[in-house]
């Protein structure tokens, strides 16, 4: 057996172990058997399916004195015997810590907490802002990242403001367009001069680029002609220079960069300012002169930054955060900010963007760590502006600013039927009337029924009813409102029991509509507001009625229409009461639709309605008139009788009509249809249409050839086609029936001809196709599952296949070790099968213990398939007794037995 499919029991496994790792000691691990390390792998997967670990197996063993990767043959009894214990040991532990986790588990059992309700839990943890940890973030660290400022790499990246000081290296343009035209080039040289042509040097070093224009101007005036604004002056390419950055910076270092670059830009370069560097006090050192800039400042006004172009050898320095403090709360930009040493809870206020619109300005509260211990101050904003003061903070101080939650309620609300319903702000002058004035109320409105909704302290509703007509006629005082009064007006159509009039049926419009009763309403009346009755309509309908009591009491009166229409004061024409329902019926709902029906050879049957006038000649004109087959001397009618009270039965009458379609029946000529009548026109025996074949190939007059007689047979077909061609080879044959859906039938043309008549002579239909190829004398052989690839080159095989010449008839097995290099190794021999050219298949046969292989006929194709390769099995998975293939062999055997007595 494989050792992929061997089953590890708790018995052998162990052996399994001891065997792979005794001999890879001894053997060495240069010269292990691939065997032996498969088997290796799957121990140590047992191991891993018991959740041992193979390190804690091995101390073990070595604790007993057992080295594994030393182990003597004289050991191994020993081995298996202290592996086992260790197992049982390592499982029993296993074991027992379970025991133990589920009996504290049961001690102390954990509180159930619903899965939506954790998360929950879990995302206010994540939004509330904690005390002990303030937020991080302090404003303006991201500011200096690259995605807020940019570094320009290359000088032409970005054209610099007129505030730019010129010095060696930069690249000039300029471009005079007025009477005299130039366009020219300058680059400022070391000592910071540029030199025209024809013109005196002159000295641009420590210029701005604006005085630097004006002075170019004047003295470009003196040897051009040009209005001024004929002139321009353009910074083509900056210089390069070396800027050290320090401090609090995430690379310290120096930076080579084009001169148009701020000393912010050059502090994105050395990727921003650290966690604790300062944004407020950044320095710059030029010649020993130190110059500080403010972040803040040139957020709040970003043209400050062109004043701090850099010069070449400047220095940056990043001094460490004194004063950081935290905003949090209804405020707009909750962050940590750094504040300058006399800037106080004003200023951070205005650098967070200002209080929230809901922020309660008595309610801040600051957070603050000092002498060792954690307090909590109150302040209040409103105070501090009353009083014009402020109020000092200390680094690492965190404002929290509390927001208003509490809903509004000074407002009574009023909904219903006013023009305005909504909330109004509750004065003390407010009463009930003055606010229904301002939402005034409607003219359908029930004023003697006003609902007043009022909250109680403990959150209870009370309701009391109001009648406008006493307050508004000064008999009762106006009622005051309270906040959050809810007043609720109602209209009188809600009080008003509202019914449905219907009618509907043979009546040209059908009404379904809410009709106050209370009026006189009569049957006509609502006749006359559907339209009236439709020409179809019976002369009596039927009024359902309900109780509106009870709406499943109902009750059925018959209404005589053609009365209550004639004389309205006719009882026929009573008065309708609430829910009523008039069902007017078309004459046509009580009349049974009759047909007649057609069928047979006629062009197209079908079913007709009756008619009074319906002969049988025009019924079969309706019907498309009778097919070229129709035997009219045939026909017969089928008539339904139908008695009161009695069953019904069909009666059968046989018609010989004339080309004209009259009867010719005696005594039948006035033969009249019937309600239900069903009318067979029968065909003409044997009729039939040419039937056609397709006969293709290698025949004397090959074509289409009409069938001549019924069951006209194929050899017939090839002596009427003038027979076979000297080149046609009969063996590969087909037959093509497409009636059916059948497609190709296998057929032996030969023996058809041979033996005509037979029961090898196949019988024609409509639609054959015959085909009859032409020799070939060529066999193929399919070269999957065989060592052609090891004979031939690929040349040589076509689409995977050999084409050679017709050998005779011999076995497939001869064809493949004479030409196909014999049967591949993992030859699937018995899936060899041979197609001849008739589609004929012929497979290998099981003889006893044996293969026979089928002959090949000129024209064959051989062909076989790879083995499978069957999965390995998994650990515990029994092989699969293969019965069939048992029974197979044993019947063999015993029929071999039986022959070899009979011939004794």
């Amino acid at each position: 057996m494989p050792i992929s499919q061997y089953r590890f029991s708790p018995s052998n496994w162990t052996w399994v172990l001891l065997f792979c790792l005794s001999i890879c000691s001894l053997v060495g691990k240069a010269q292990t058997d691939p065997r032996l390390l498969q088997a290796g792998e799957m121990v140590r997967t047992e191991l891993q399916q018991r959740q041992l670990d193979e390190k804690e197996v091995r101390r073990r063993l070595e604790m007993r004195g057992l080295n594994v990767d030393a182990l003597r043959p004289e050991q191994l009894p020993l081995l298996q015997t202290e592996l086992e214990r260790v197992v049982r040991e390592m499982e029993a532990e296993k074991v027992q810590a379970l025991q133990r986790k589920r009996q504290d588990s049961l001690k102390n059992p954990r509180p159930v907490v619903d899965t939506l309700e954790k998360s929950k839990v879990d995302t206010l943890k994540k939004i509330e802002p904690q005390a002990e940890n303030p937020l991080k973030a302090i404003y303006g660290h991201a500011l200096l990242q690259a995605k807020d400022w940019r570094v320009f790499q290359v000088s032409k990246d970005a054209s610099p403001p007129e505030s730019y000081v010129l010095g060696p290296g930069d690249k000039l343009n300029v471009n005079i367009f007025g009477a005299s035209q130039a366009d020219l080039q300058f680059e400022l040289n070391e000592e910071g001069f540029i030199q025209p042509q024809s013109m005196p040097k002159i000295f641009l070093k420590g210029m701005t680029l604006r005085q630097a224009r004006d002075l170019l101007r004047q003295r470009f005036g003196a040897f051009y002609v040009f209005r001024t604004d004929q002139f321009s002056l353009n910074l083509t390419s900056t210089r390069n220079l070396t800027v050290s950055i320090f401090g609090e910076v995430k690379r310290n270092g120096s930076f080579t960069l084009p001169a148009n670059n701020t000393a912010f830009n050059a502090l994105v370069a050395a990727g921003g300012v650290s966690e604790i560097g300062s944004v407020r006090r950044i320095q710059l050192i030029r010649d020993g002169k130190i110059t500080e800039f403010d972040l803040y400042k040139v957020l709040q006004s970003p043209a400050l930054q062109f004043q701090f172009f850099l010069q070449n050898n400047d220095v940056i320095y990043v001094p460490v955060a004194e004063k950081v403090v935290g905003i949090r709360g209804a405020i707009q930009r909750p962050m940590r900010y750094e504040l300058l040493a006399q800037e106080e809870l004003k200023t951070l206020v205005q650098y967070a963007g200002g209080l929230s619109p809901f922020a309660s300005k008595n309610n801040l509260q600051v957070q603050r760590f000092a002498n060792e211990r954690q307090s909590f101050i109150d302040v209040s904003m409103a105070d501090l502006e009353k009083q014009n003061r402020d109020f000092a903070l200390l680094p690492g101080d965190t404002v929290s600013v509390r927001a208003i939650l509490r809903p509004a309620d000074n407002f009574v609300e009023v909904a219903g039927e006013v023009d305005f319903p909504g909330k109004y702000e509750l004065s003390p002058q407010l009463s009930l009337l003055q606010v229904l004035k301002k939402a005034q109320i409607r003219p359908e409105a029930r004023r003697e029924a006003i609902f007043l909704l009022r909250q109680r302290a403990d959150q209870t509703v009370g309701l009391q009813k109001i009648d406008l007509a006493p307050i508004e006629k000064g008999l009762v005082p106006d009622l005051a409102l309270a906040y959050r009064d809810r007043i609720l007006v109602y209209a009188e159509s809600q009080f008003a029991n509202r019914y449905i009039l219907k009618v509907e049926g043979a009546v040209r419009k059908p009404l379904s509509d809410t009709i106050d009763t209370r009026d006189t309403i009569r049957v006509m009346d609502l006749l006359t507001l559907a339209g009236g009755l439709k020409p179809n309509a019976a002369p009596f309908a039927y009024l359902k009625r309900s109780n509106p009591a009870n709406l499943k009491e109902t009750s059925f009166l018959r209404i005589d229409l053609a009365k209550a229409s004639a004389d309205p004061k006719s009882p026929a024409n009573i008065s309708l009461a609430p829910n009523d329902h008039l069902l007017v019926y078309a004459r046509e709902e009580f009349s049974t639709e009759a047909d007649l029906q057609v069928m047979g050879a006629v062009n197209k049957p079908g079913k007709f309605a009756y008619s009074t006038g319906l002969n049988i000649r025009d019924l079969i004109m309706l019907a498309g008139g009778p097919k070229l087959e129709a035997a009219l001397n045939r026909v017969e009618v089928y008539r339904l009788e139908i008695k009161p009270n009695e069953s019904t039965r069909v009666l059968a009458t046989t018609l010989a009509l004339d080309q004209n379609l009259e009867v010719l029946t005696p005594g039948q000529a006035g033969f009249t249809l019937a309600p239900f009548d069903q009318l067979v026109i029968r065909q003409v025996p044997d009729f039939e249409f040419q039937e056609r074949i397709e006969l293709q190939g290698k025949v004397r007059y090959p074509g289409v050839y009409a069938l001549l007689k019924a069951n006209e047979r194929l050899s017939e077909l090839i002596t009427r086609s003038g027979g076979l061609s000297p080149e046609a080879f009969a063996e590969g044959a087909t037959l093509y029936r497409s009636n059916g859906r059948i497609g190709y039938q296998i057929i032996n043309l030969q023996e058809a001809l041979t033996k005509p008549g037979t029961s090898l002579d196949p019988i024609l239909q409509n639609g054959d196709i015959v085909s009859v190829p032409q020799r070939e004398n060529l066999v193929s052989i399919r070269v999957e599952g065989t060592n052609a690839r090891l004979v031939y080159p690929d040349s040589l095989l076509s689409n995977g296949l050999i084409h050679l010449a017709y050998q005779g008839s011999r076995s497939a097995k001869w064809y493949i070790n004479n030409y196909a290099g014999g049967f591949a190794e993992e030859a699937n021999r018995r899936s060899l099968r041979i197609q001849s050219s008739n589609a004929k298949i012929g497979r290998t046969a099981k003889i006893l213990f044996f293969n026979k292989y089928p002959k090949v006929e000129e024209g064959a194709l051989i062909s076989l398939e790879n083995e499978i390769p069957k999965p390995p099995k998994a650990p515990g998975e029994r092989r699969k007794f293969n019965w069939q293939e048992f029974f197979a062999q044993l019947s063999a055997v015993v029929t071999l037995g039986l022959l070899i007595r009979q011939l004794q």
